[in-house]
């Protein structure tokens, strides 16, 4: 009985780390222009999906690079 109740919480401990994937919503730009928008999941290492954007808007050219919601 104690090795169904331990599997068991094994396996609901494995659920519940896996479901904690984020996903972010992100437009890339090239020259001003931007594509469709894609679900990307949350890269290790950054707290939020704010925090993946990369974009730099010359006034030149226009944005270009990654912004993500």
């Amino acid at each position: 009985m104690k090795k169904v109740v331990l599997t068991l919480g094994v396996v609901a401990f494995v659920a519940a780390m896996t479901s904690c994937s984020k996903t972010c919503s992100c437009k890339t730009y090239a020259l001003g222009v931007a594509g469709a928008a894609e679900e990307v999941e949350l890269a290790e290492g950054f707290d939020n999906c704010e925090a993946m954007t990369a974009v730099v808007d010359d006034p030149m050219f226009g944005k270009t690079g990654m912004e993500c919601e």
